[in-house]
């Protein structure tokens, strides 16, 4: 039997009560605000980065996914064979992927 585990970048905004009732992983994007990165949802809050964003939204941006941050999350669960990506017109993105038990 295999398991599947789902992904969706922090963008998604899911609540904690939806991460844990389905099991989401959750792969912050990155954050830029005056020269330093931080990823959403561990090293600032959402929070946080939107009272930076109204202090000074020239200094503000984010940035996609890396895909160093997914491939290390496969590498740690072990994850193999299949990949699937829900609606890539999305602005969130979401994957599914499969591993042996």
């Amino acid at each position: 039997m295999q398991k599947v585990a789902i992904l969706a970048d922090s963008i998604a905004c899911l609540t904690p009560e939806m991460v844990r009732q389905y099991q989401l992983r959750i792969i912050p994007i990155n954050i830029h605000f005056d020269g330093n990165i931080y990823r959403d949802g561990v090293d600032i809050t959402s929070a946080e980065a939107y009272r930076l964003l109204d202090t000074a939204p020239d200094y503000f941006a984010s940035s996609q996914l890396q895909l160093v941050n997914i491939l290390m999350l496969i590498v740690r669960r072990l994850l193999t064979l299949r990949v699937y990506f829900v609606s890539p017109s999305l602005p969130s993105l979401v994957l599914f992927m499969t591993w042996p038990t």
